[in-house]
């Protein structure tokens, strides 16, 4: 068959533009609400003209395009709105909260079934559970919806996929940072169907029902892979529990990766090898090619087999079952489903000989898994994995050209050596054309770029795909069926795991291996566009279209340049208090693209690092690049914890402190890291200027706490490393901010005497985050704030004593009702609000 040529394979496909419109109609859901009735006439009347239109079929796929945008949003508009049945559980919740109890917090019993595997992290197991029914003390209630629950410490054995629980957890809505640019973890559960979050302190709290009779066909037909993944997890845990490299191979098998170390995760993130992880239809793909070749070799094997049927297609069907198989143990989890579904079509394709355009069946696998999972749309797994076959099914053509010029006019194949050097360059074309391609997608959900993607996917594929996967699906498949042989297998797969990951740690470990950048821009992401639009016309014109490629690029290289020049010439400030739990981060933005923390710590109970998730992809998120100065109030963790990994990557010139002594032993670290990365520290004067600008901008300290003893004020019931603190001020203009950090009632009343009749401020950030034991009623009386914002978790904010503030006509804001907050200084005047508004 004669392949054709590029312009056409790519554009010839039915499927292409109806799969556009359904995803256009997907990502509107997510953004617009529309009455359904209007949705269901623009759909109704699209699709009755476009079926009498049948006889013209251009004019009827051209109206068949606001079907599917129809289609696209309805189905997908109940994921990204709250769920309206009345006895679903949110809903049950909800009621409870306005009747009695803590606000979003119930301490219930639920009764329900177990969703999927339990991942436990060697601390923690996570579970999902369909709930059936809600215990409260007023009774019994019938429910459904999906709650995860975290509970401390790992489940019986016993416990399985499609089990009946009874479980006691403390059960409320699902808790996310609202921090621009963060990763929203509310709204990725809410795309799983998954609104609700539990806590179980011991793993007594679940119980498992046992059950008289059997679950209906249905039920167990569906519970099926969860219940196979259960199988293969318990397996592997019989056969290599203990083992190091059990995590990496649990991730590879059944795609749990919840047991991988962080510190393996980051290594595999740096060295741009994480889709390696990740179930995909490299993974399947690789499968089916094993199998298929070897189901090849047993044909030939037959001369009469050779003469009576078409072996490649007999090869395809052999190859199904092994598939399917390893689809089924993964639990069809989202990611293994997608890979399945692309895979199918792919080789239904070639089976059907419609094979020419694979774009096409490309699209076509988009639109059957977005019909069965339209959330799947805002996933990042779907984006990098369709973007990046799509690439390389538009350069597939241009590499086929160049196979056939190195085989030469004779028709006689290149030697060994010229066929190796093509198979690398191949290799790694590839892998350069997906990172390039999957480039803006990767920015914009994890704001950092591997270079070394190709190098690592060209050296640490081989290892893992051509001798860990095999044998360890052989070795699983012998010891699931009981015969010898299995272990030793399984055990020899663990070498390519081990090279894999040595492999990945030194590449990690060059300096250039990989950056971290803002998340492109719309006019970026245009450019990207256009780029590789171009890139795709370029052999019909190459004069006109490789002028406009090289606009593009152009642009791409110049956008960036230009969001800083624009940030050098604004005049306005922006003061954000970041949403970071019970801690304080405030990032200050002066004119002239100058930025200085002052604070960046959060909850020491938390498991990621508050530095690397909130404050630096905020940062990123407004496309700053360096840090001016980093000023720590004082030596609590709430305050600094986060701040390590933004001296790393964003290296300030100075490091602000109290100066005071501490024992604390990641505090001193922090103190080593700065003068190992050169980066100034210093103890400020009272008074003293720590940035000055133009037009009365500037940051001050104005007291000097930090440089008594702490036992001479005698705070009440206070730590007195809280009354040593800096209190910061920043003033622009006739608007000024005032940080106190944790300061006492007694440091307030001093600090009153001490500032006179430069009390008054515009915006206090409330002392010790609103604690009883500061916020003095004189203090807040002189300071006379128009706004007022308390940086701390909802569940410790005192709502009482904030309403008294508000009482007087302050305007009080926290970050654990508000989110991350912003304050805009501009010459209109101060504005002060949620930096991301409720969902």
């Amino acid at each position: 068959m004669v392949a054709r040529p590029p312009e056409e394979t790519a554009f010839h496909g039915r499927f292409i533009p109806v799969t556009l419109a359904l995803m256009a109609g997907i990502a509107g859901a997510a953004y617009l609400a529309i009455p359904p009735l209007l949705t269901a006439l623009v759909v109704g009347g699209a699709a009755i003209v476009s079926l009498l239109l049948l006889p013209r079929p251009a004019l009827a796929l051209l109206l068949l395009l606001p079907v599917f945008l129809g289609a696209g949003y309805s189905l997908a508009r109940p994921h990204f709105s709250p769920p309206p049945a009345p006895n679903h559980l949110a809903n049950l919740l909800l009621v409870l909260t306005e009747s009695h109890g803590p606000p979003e917090s119930h301490d219930v019993v639920l009764t329900g079934v177990l969703r999927q595997l339990p991942r436990f992290s060697g601390e923690r197991t996570r579970l999902v559970l369909a709930a059936t029914e809600l215990r409260t003390p007023s009774g019994i209630q019938s429910t459904h919806g999906l709650v995860q629950i975290t509970v401390n410490g790992p489940l019986p054995e016993n416990i399985r996929p499609g089990d009946r629980l009874l479980i006691r957890a403390l059960v409320g809505p699902v808790r996310s940072f609202r921090v621009p640019g963060a990763f929203d973890y509310q709204r990725f559960l809410a795309h799983q169907g998954i609104r609700l979050g539990g806590w179980a302190a011991s793993p007594i709290q679940v119980h498992k029902i046992e059950q008289e009779q059997q679950p209906p066909l249905t039920s167990r037909l569906r519970q099926l892979p969860e219940r196979m993944r259960f199988g293969a997890d318990r397996l592997l845990e019989q056969q290599l529990g203990g083992h190091p490299t059990l995590p990496l191979l649990k991730a590879l098998l059944i795609g749990d990766r919840s047991a991988i170390h962080p510190a393996t995760l980051e290594t595999f993130k740096a060295g741009g090898a994480m889709h390696l992880l990740a179930i995909s239809g490299m993974h399947l793909g690789m499968i089916a090619l094993m199998t298929v070749a070897a189901a090849e070799w047993l044909l030939k094997r037959s001369p009469r087999l050779l003469l009576t049927i078409h072996l490649r297609k007999a090869a395809l069907v052999l190859a199904l079952p092994p598939i399917i198989a390893y689809a089924m143990i993964t639990g069809l989890q989202p990611p293994a489903l997608r890979a399945l579904i692309m895979t199918l079509v792919f080789m239904a394709a070639i089976l059907l000989n419609r094979q020419w355009c694979s774009l096409n069946n490309l699209a076509l696998a988009a639109l059957l898994i977005l019909i069965i999972d339209p959330p799947a749309l805002m996933g990042a797994s779907f984006q990098l994995s369709f973007a990046a076959t799509a690439g390389i099914i538009l350069l597939v053509p241009a590499l086929q050209l160049r196979y056939r010029q190195l085989q030469g006019a004779d028709g006689e194949g290149a030697g060994v050596g010229q066929a190796i050097i093509f198979w690398i360059a191949t290799s790694l074309l590839v892998s350069t054309v997906a990172t390039l391609v999957t480039a803006p997608f990767s920015l914009h959900h994890f704001h950092r770029l591997s270079l070394l993607s190709p190098l690592t996917t060209l050296l640490a594929t081989p290892p893992l795909f051509f001798w860990t996967l095999p044998l360890a699906l052989l070795g699983l498949a012998l010891t699931a069926l009981n015969l010898p042989g299995g272990g030793q297998l399984l055990e020899l797969s663990t070498r390519g795991i081990e090279l894999t990951t040595t492999i990945t740690a030194r590449l990690a470990d060059l300096p250039f291996s990989f950056y971290y950048l803002a998340p492109p821009s719309p006019a970026e992401w245009g450019a990207w566009l256009g780029l590789f639009g171009a890139l795709l016309f370029i052999r019909r014109h190459p004069l006109w279209v490789g002028l406009a490629a090289l606009l593009m690029l152009t642009m791409l290289l110049l956008l960036p340049t230009n969001a800083q020049w624009q940030r050098e010439r604004e005049q306005t400030s922006r003061v954000t208090f970041i949403q970071v739990g019970h801690g304080n981060a405030t990032v200050i933005e002066l004119p002239g693209n100058r930025t200085i923390l002052v604070d960046g710590g959060g909850p020491s109970t938390l498991s990621t690092d508050i530095g690397e998730q909130l404050i630096a992809p905020f940062l990123r998120h407004r496309r700053i690049r360096r840090l001016e100065a980093v000023v720590i109030s004082h030596p609590h963790a709430d305050h600094y914890n986060g701040i390590p990994f933004l001296l790393r990557n964003f290296r300030p010139r100075t490091l602000w402190v109290g100066g005071h002594g501490t024992e604390v032993a990641d505090y001193l670290a922090l103190l080593e890291l700065a003068e190992s990365l050169g980066i100034e520290i210093r103890i400020p004067a009272v008074g003293e200027e720590l940035a000055v600008g133009a037009d009365r901008v500037g940051l001050h300290n104005l007291a000097d706490f930090h440089s008594r003893e702490g036992n001479s004020f005698n705070p009440p019931l206070d730590d007195p490393v809280n009354d040593q603190g800096l209190v910061i001020r920043y003033r622009h203009g006739d608007f000024s901010f005032l940080l106190p950090g944790d300061i006492s009632m007694g440091q307030e009343l001093r600090l009153l005497a001490q500032l006179g009749e430069e009390a008054n401020h515009s915006v206090l950030a409330a002392s010790h985050h609103g604690r009883w034991t500061s916020m003095a009623p004189e203090f807040v009386t002189a300071v006379a704030p128009r706004y007022i914002v308390v940086s701390d978790d909802d569940r410790r904010t005192d709502f009482a004593r904030t309403a008294t503030w508000e009482a007087r006509g302050t305007k009080v804001l926290t970050t654990g009702r508000d989110g991350t907050i912003t304050c805009t200084v501009a010459p209109q005047g101060l504005v002060c609000g949620p930096a991301l508004r409720r969902r």
